[in-house]
């Protein structure tokens, strides 16, 4: 009874901790989106609209000649569905963003209760949500939160041994993001290698997973040579939770010791830390900071069961208030004392770090969008000196753009020489070219002599200006970019959609 009534409260207590959760995850609604990501999906969402369906030629950034389209098309087909109801894109973003926190750690919170019990689920949450880099990814980086949503849910259905559930997530997580599910089918793998009981369930689910999967996995194989896997600028501001990673390593060495590691739930955490560094070997921002630190994180959180109530307090009161962080910025090593997530949310500092920084400034955005709409036409290509730039006012003026984001990908002007009039070329930095195609341009300033030299001969018009940025027009361009028609419409993916659905429910009953 006694310990009945412990499992309880720690129910509770994880109830009141998403509640919170919610909570500050709804008051920053206005402030999002957080990130440069949701501007990229948004121009996917708008491209695909415009196109009937999904396409796998990226025709909308670095136009006219565009890019493969690779990244997994699920989130996007969230956001069409939010716009055709209704909801601006925008706003779509933000909803998304705001819902997708709670969600996932709901579901991190649930999955981990049932996977072991009530007061580990507990700790797991509390460890992860209070370490502010990882909780604000969860935000930041939509489709792979729910991509991890669904992997969470396949290792739940597998050591159920329902592999037909499992498939369909494993599936789904596929069609979400491009390295997540490679992490949980490792994560599976390495239990089927070192689990002899699972083996065969475990090799099952990941070969219908690939299967279903193979449509996407080979355009992705169609186009490899245009992936360009370059260092991101993210690998200079980097956060160490010493709680995490200290306490993960003696978790592992307790287990061991114990005979406990080839349990398949700490094969399964251990396997999720193992396959995240090789997915995320050049990207240790991820792996330390972010999606990686998940399965470290879920180790740690094994230490507190049995342990005696004050210990156990001790801890809830440092992770919620402390949880120090030695934080890599440009270089160099700082120790962060209190970088909780919620210590950083009472205090208001949230709102000044670097993670949190919103990228959308009505009061400058507003006017440009105006001036956009009011010079171009909807399929007329738009740019910018900077990529960010681009992105941005692509997405939210529904126009294509001549750049953008998304480095991973290389546009086919990379791969070949094009013949461009020199009368419209300009010299800039090296991911913009002022084309012939180009009708508006977004300059952030300080000026160039040579655009300068463009605008006195008249082959650059100025129509709008302020402190930060110059909307130069090109008048003698009068070309308008045409969608490329859709090979799968948006009435085909709603058919299968369906299909898939009832098949979930409808399964054989002779399979597990």
């Amino acid at each position: 009874m006694k310990r009945k009534n412990l499992e309880a409260r720690f129910e509770v207590f994880s109830v009141g901790i998403i509640v919170f959760i919610t909570f500050l995850s709804l008051i920053r609604f206005n402030y999002l989106p957080q990130f440069i990501d949701g501007y990229y999906h948004l121009s996917v969402a708008n491209g695909f609209m415009k196109s009937g369906g999904w396409v796998g030629w990226d025709w909308w950034d670095f136009s006219p000649w565009g890019r493969p389209h690779l990244y997994p098309p699920l989130y996007h087909f969230i956001l069409v569905f939010l716009k055709k109801v209704g909801v601006s894109g925008i706003n779509s973003l933000r909803l998304t963003e705001s819902l997708i926190t709670p969600l996932f750690f709901f579901v991190l919170w649930r999955t981990s209760r049932k996977l072991v019990s009530s007061q580990f689920s507990f700790f797991v949450l509390l460890t992860l949500s209070s370490f502010f880099s990882f909780y604000s990814s969860v935000s930041a980086n939509v489709p792979s939160s729910i991509a991890i949503i669904f992997g969470l849910l396949v290792w739940r259905f597998l050591l159920k041994k329902k592999v037909f559930f499992a498939v369909f997530f494993l599936t789904l997580a596929f069609y979400t993001h491009p390295g997540i599910p490679w992490i949980f089918t490792l994560s599976i793998l390495f239990l089927a290698l070192l689990n002899k009981p699972y083996r065969k369930l475990s090799l099952l689910l990941v070969f219908f997973s690939l299967i279903f999967a193979s449509p996407l996995i080979f355009h992705q194989i169609k186009y490899i040579t245009y992936v360009n896997l370059s260092i991101l600028h993210e690998v200079k501001f980097i956060h160490f939770s010493i709680f995490i990673l200290i306490l993960s390593l003696f978790s592992i060495f307790i287990l061991n010791k114990k005979g406990k590691l080839s349990e398949p739930v700490y094969l399964l955490f251990l396997g999720y830390t193992v396959a995240s560094l090789v997915v995320f070997f050049k990207y240790p921002y991820r792996f330390f900071s972010s999606q990686g630190i998940l399965g470290l994180g879920l180790l740690s959180s094994l230490l507190w069961m049995g342990k005696k109530v004050r210990v156990k307090s001790l801890v809830v009161a440092y992770l919620f208030f402390l949880h120090s962080t030695f934080d890599l910025n440009q270089g160099k090593l700082e120790i962060n004392l209190f970088n909780s997530t919620y210590y950083n949310f009472l205090s208001g500092r949230v709102f000044t770090l670097l993670e949190f920084t919103s990228l959308f400034y009505p009061d400058y955005y507003q006017p440009v969008i105006k001036v956009i709409e009011k010079y171009t036409k909807e399929n007329e290509i738009i740019s910018s000196n900077l990529s960010i730039t681009s992105q941005i006012f692509s997405s939210l003026t529904n126009r294509p753009s001549s750049n953008s984001i998304l480095g991973e990908v290389n546009p086919l002007r990379k791969k070949r020489k094009l013949e461009l009039l020199p009368s419209y070329s300009l010299s800039s930095p090296s991911n913009f070219i002022f084309n012939e195609f180009v009708k508006l341009v977004v300059w952030i300033k300080p000026m160039k002599k040579e655009i300068e030299e463009k605008i006195n001969k008249g082959r650059l018009i100025k129509v709008y200006e302020n402190d930060v940025t110059c909307i130069l027009i090109n008048p003698y361009c009068h070309f308008r970019m045409q969608p490329i028609p859709s090979p799968i419409n948006f009435s085909v993916i709603l058919v299968l959609f369906v299909f898939f659905i009832l098949l979930l429910f409808l399964r054989p009953k002779t399979f597990p």
